[in-house]
């Protein structure tokens, strides 16, 4: 795994070492960040990354120019990836955060708590394990603190291509799908 643009292009990530992750390819990365930099001229600020894994996604929004970014992951090892990734990045440690908890019901009102220098955020990941409707049960939890997401925040989900596009709550508009081997990725906006 590498860093797929920005200032970090190029540079090595490590994947955690445990069964419970899936990283997202290279490929789906730079998938993901042509849509996001050069389809809708989009400009990140303050990133989240839901079911961080390896941090890949959220250290690419920082490689991109994101002032900040928050990493949500509870598995171990997945935790210590991230942080050897942004310290080997050189990433300011006033970029990033981690915040560990499994409870998806409580992740809003943690993520208030990250404080106005990492909220609003107006660029979301969401990469969870295939086939539990994982999408749906977070954005309806994180629903319930709507004012950590900035109008107009842009929001990638990661999904098996058998699973359906999940039914998110009313303030996300579907923008449009793509589909890599067995990958969906599906993009959708906050409204303004």
């Amino acid at each position: 795994m590498r860093i797929v643009g920005g200032q970090w292009s190029g540079r090595p990530l490590s994947a955690p070492k445990t069964e419970a992750t899936r990283p997202t390819t290279d490929a789906n990365r730079e998938t993901i960040f042509n849509v996001l930099l050069h389809g809708y001229g989009f400009e990140p600020r303050h990133a989240l990354d839901l079911f961080a894994g390896s941090g890949a996604l959220g250290l690419e929004a920082l490689s991109a120019g994101a002032q900040t970014v928050v990493f949500v992951e509870s598995e171990r090892a997945a935790v210590q990836a991230i942080e050897k990734n942004a310290t080997s990045l050189g990433a300011p440690t006033t970029a990033w955060r981690i915040v560990r908890n499994e409870r998806i019901h409580e992740w809003g009102a943690q993520l208030k708590k990250c404080g106005e220098s990492f909220v609003p955020f107006d660029l979301v990941f969401c990469d969870p394990p295939y086939e539990e409707r994982f999408p749906e049960r977070t954005f309806r939890a994180l629903e319930k603190t709507p004012e950590i997401f900035a109008p107009g925040a842009l929001l990638c989900v990661e999904i098996s291509t058998r699973e359906a596009a999940p039914e998110l709550p009313a303030g996300w508009k579907a923008l449009e799908q793509r589909s890599r081997g067995t990958t969906q990725l599906l993009f959708y906006r906050r409204g303004e």
